[in-house]
């Protein structure tokens, strides 16, 4: 069993209502980097994790989580 790291980036962000263009220069982070982290297909480094929890006021681990891909 392999363990993945999950988000709710999108979730939060369409919450918040600003686009990834908006969020990418409210946390000086790239908007490709956003579109990529929120289509899960990329794992932010722990910088761009601790940024993204900061401006959505959530703790790390309620916008990133483990999950268990039972595929692998």
């Amino acid at each position: 069993m392999k363990h993945k790291l999950d988000n709710n980036v999108k979730s939060y962000r369409v919450w918040r209502g600003i686009k990834q263009i908006e969020l990418a220069h409210l946390c000086n982070i790239g908007v490709s980097t956003i579109r990529n982290i929120e289509r899960k297909k990329y794992v932010p480094r722990l910088v761009i994790r601790i940024k993204l929890s900061q401006f959505f006021g959530v703790s790390l681990e309620q916008l990133f989580f483990k999950y268990d891909d039972d595929n692998n």
